[in-house]
């Protein structure tokens, strides 16, 4: 509905001013409950959802009132290792492929979920509330659940967001990882390596 009402333009995938929700810096699930809530309603969405609980997960922690992240390939930023960045709803191909939002750790700063394209590796933690696996919303609107298989992305989903964020926890590069490649060409459309 945004795109619809902007030019087709995709909501700005970052927390920030002009964002999905606003920026609270480093930790915002640290954050007063009240300026949580404030982030999520002065964000460019909340327009058209007007209920903040919908930004959160009912089984999160309790001082967490955003648990969903965009992508970055939903109009966030380049980055190192980056895919393709799209500005525009009309950019975006297979859209029943394609994520926009997953269930995300409320200490993720800046509300965009990132992984890598040029390599089989893991950039941000990949949260598994709901037993193994993790619930995600697509281009075509649709949401779906995801069961991991393989044991690394497992180990990788229970450490604490603060060992996966630091790299000092399960090693983040794990090649022939089925999930992470399913995940990396949901974010992206395609694998940016070899497999």
């Amino acid at each position: 509905m945004y795109a619809d009402d902007n030019d087709g333009r995709l909501v700005r995938g970052q927390a920030g001013d002009n964002g999905w929700v606003r920026f609270l810096g480093t930790l915002p699930n640290e954050q007063p409950i009240e300026d949580q809530l404030d982030a999520i309603r002065e964000g460019l969405l909340f327009t058209y959802t007007k209920m903040a609980k919908l930004y959160r997960c009912p089984v999160a922690e309790r001082n967490e009132m955003r648990t969903y992240s965009t992508v970055h390939a939903m109009n966030g930023v380049n980055f190192t290792g980056s895919g393709e960045v799209y500005s525009r709803l009309s950019q975006v191909r297979r859209a029943g492929e394609r994520l926009v939002f997953l269930d995300d750790y409320g200490e993720d700063w800046d509300a965009c979920w990132a992984v890598w394209y040029t390599q089989p590796s893991w950039w941000n933690p990949i949260p598994m509330r709901h037993r193994k696996g993790t619930t995600f919303a697509f281009a075509d609107g649709h949401c779906d659940w995801w069961g991991w298989t393989d044991q690394r992305t497992i180990d990788y989903g229970n450490e604490l967001w603060a060992v996966s964020e630091s790299g000092a926890g399960v090693e983040k590069n794990q090649p022939g990882n089925v999930d992470l490649m399913k995940l990396q060409r949901a974010a992206w459309g395609r694998l940016g390596y070899e497999p």
